[in-house]
């Protein structure tokens, strides 16, 4: 876990981010990291000019089991290029700017569940499936 003042964790691969660009075509990117303030994404580089030049991310899903349904606005908090065995993805990192109502403290159990399994087993990659 993190020392944000809404830390984030680790999430399992299957933790999804769905959102379209303008009238583009429904994306559906692997969510690296989540807390109640935001969360992290991995972006295709080719993919993410589109994102850099948007100030807010409007219609955001995140697709969990354990994640509280609801459209999600955030906005562009910082962007990372990553690099490593020949890909080339962005992590982009999204503050959460409008949520529906009581999507934060639903969330904040599953954050806390996740964070407590991180403590208990170091180095810690995601949820177990």
């Amino acid at each position: 876990m993190d020392n944000r003042l809404n830390p984030r964790v680790p999430v399992e691969p299957q933790c999804r981010a769905r959102l379209r660009l303008d009238e583009g075509p429904l994306l559906n990117l692997p969510v690296v990291n989540l807390g109640t303030g935001g969360c992290c994404i991995d972006v295709p580089a080719p993919l993410a000019s589109a994102l850099l030049g948007r100030p807010s991310v409007d219609d955001l899903e995140l697709v969990h089991p354990g994640v509280p349904p609801g459209a999600l606005r955030g906005r562009i908090a910082w962007v990372h290029d990553r690099k490593a065995a020949g890909r080339h993805s962005m992590g982009v990192g999204i503050q959460f700017t409008a949520t529906p109502p009581g999507f934060r403290q639903d969330l904040a159990g599953l954050v806390e569940k996740w964070a407590e399994y991180e403590r208990r087993n170091p180095p810690f990659g995601g949820m177990p499936a």
